[in-house]
C-alpha cells in the first residue's frame, strides 16, 4: 500500500476473489476489497506510465474523476501481483516474475497499457516456457484469454504427454485434459494413454462424465488398453454408462469392448490369478500371488459371465496350442532317436 497526500492521489480498489477470502474467513461472503492510494502524475507520466490511467484522468466527465476512485475487479493471481506492478511504476524496480504470476502480469500490463512491462513479461514467459511449466501456463492463459499461450501449452502437453508427471495432469480441469487428449498434436502409445486416462478418472471422480470419457478413449487414439488399466477402466466405463442411463454393450469400438478384450488376452493375470490367490487356503500362496480382491466381481453379472466365458475360450485355445507344440516336439525327438539307431559308425583306418 502506498500512502500519499489525498489532494494529489487517486484511490484504486481490487477484488481478490472469493476463494482466497473463504480461506481467510469462512464467515464472510463478500469479496475482499483492498485500496491503494497512488499519485495521478506518476501513473500517467513517464517511461513506465499507464496509458489506461493517462487516458482515464483526461476524461473529466467520468465518475472516477469526480470521486478520485477507480474500481477494478481482478482474478486472484492478478490481484496478488498488483502491488508489484505499482512498485514497478513508482520505483523502477524489477518485478520478480514466476510461472504463476507472469501471465497475470502480462495481462495487466496489456490492460493498463504499460508497454515496457508487457515486453518484460513476454520475455520471461518465452524463457520460462517448458514441459514442466506448460500446465500452469495453460491454466493461467485460459483465465486471461491468452489464446496464443493457450495453444502453445496444449501443443507441448499433447506432444510429450508421456513425460508429464501424473499429478500435474490429474490437477487439470476436465476441459483442459480433454483438449490435450483430443489435440491433433497428441503423441502417446495407446496402452500408455489408457493408464493416463484411468489415473485421471480415479483422481477426478464425478468430474469425469460419459462425454469426457468417450472423447478421451475414442478408438482413434486408444485402440488398445493396457492389462493394468483394463479391469479398472472397464468398471469406470460401466459406472459412467449407468450414471448416464445408457447401455453401449452392443456398440462397436466402445471402451468396454476394448477393456474386455484386454482382460481376456491377459486372463491369467486379470481373472485367474486373483481367484487362485483368494480361493487358496495356503496363505503363503495368496501372499506370493499378491491379489487382495477379485475386481471383476464388482461388475454386472452379465459382464462377469461374458468375461469368464471368453477367458475359458482363450484358455482352451492356449491349451490346444501347448498340446500341438508338445506333439511336435515329441515327433522331433522320435525322429532324432530313429536317426541315431540307424546311423553307421565307420572306424578310422590305421596310419
Amino acid at each position: 500500500r502506498i500512502q500519499c497526500p489525498s489532494s494529489t492521489t487517486a484511490s484504486m480498489s481490487r477484488n481478490v476473489g472469493r476463494d482466497k477470502l473463504t480461506h481467510k474467513n469462512r464467515a464472510e461472503s463478500k469479496p475482499l476489497i483492498q485500496q491503494y492510494h497512488v499519485h495521478k502524475a506518476i501513473l500517467s507520466v513517464g517511461p513506465r506510465r499507464s496509458d489506461y490511467f493517462a487516458t482515464l484522468f483526461k476524461q473529466s466527465h467520468l465518475s472516477e474523476c469526480a470521486t478520485s476512485t477507480s474500481h477494478i475487479s481482478l482474478e486472484d493471481s492478478a490481484a496478488t501481483a498488483f502491488p508489484a506492478i505499482l512498485d514497478y511504476i513508482y520505483n523502477d524496480k524489477k518485478i520478480k516474475f514466476s510461472t504463476k504470476n507472469a501471465t497475470a502480469i502480462r495481462h495487466m500490463a496489456h490492460y493498463f497499457g504499460i508497454r515496457s512491462l508487457w515486453k518484460c513479461a513476454s520475455a520471461y514467459i518465452r524463457g520460462d516456457f517448458s514441459l514442466e511449466t506448460a500446465a500452469t501456463y495453460l491454466t493461467e492463459s485460459i483465465i486471461y484469454h491468452d489464446e496464443k499461450l493457450e495453444h502453445a501449452s496444449i501443443d507441448i502437453l499433447a506432444e510429450r504427454i508421456e513425460e508429464i508427471n501424473r499429478r500435474t495432469l490429474t490437477k487439470l480441469p476436465p476441459a483442459s485434459f480433454e483438449r490435450i487428449v483430443s489435440s491433433p498434436k497428441l503423441k502417446c502409445r495407446s496402452k500408455k494413454l489408457s493408464d493416463i486416462v484411468l489415473k485421471y478418472c480415479q483422481t477426478q471422480g464425478d468430474a469425469v462424465d460419459m462425454t469426457l470419457l468417450m472423447k478421451c478413449t475414442r478408438s482413434e487414439v486408444m485402440p488398445s488398453v493396457s492389462r493394468k488399466a483394463a479391469l479398472p477402466l472397464l468398471k469406470v466405463a460401466v459406472a459412467e454408462e449407468e450414471r448416464a442411463g445408457v447401455n453401449l454393450s452392443d456398440t462397436n469400438n466402445v471402451l468396454r469392448a476394448r477393456c474386455v478384450e484386454a482382460c481376456v488376452e491377459e486372463w491369467k493375470e486379470t481373472l485367474a490369478k486373483p481367484l487362485l490367490a483368494l480361493e487358496s487356503r495356503d496363505k503363503n500362496i495368496s501372499r506370493i500371488l499378491g491379489a487382495n480382491s477379485i475386481e471383476h466381481r464388482d461388475l454386472p453379472l452379465a459382464l462377469q459371465v461374458e468375461l469368464l466365458e471368453k477367458a475359458l475360450c482363450a484358455a482352451k485355445v492356449e491349451l490346444d496350442d501347448v498340446k500341438a507344440e508338445l506333439l511336435y516336439r515329441e515327433d522331433q525327438v522320435e525322429k532324432l532317436l530313429k536317426n541315431c539307431k540307424t546311423k553307421t559308425i565307420i572306424p578310422l583306418s590305421e596310419c
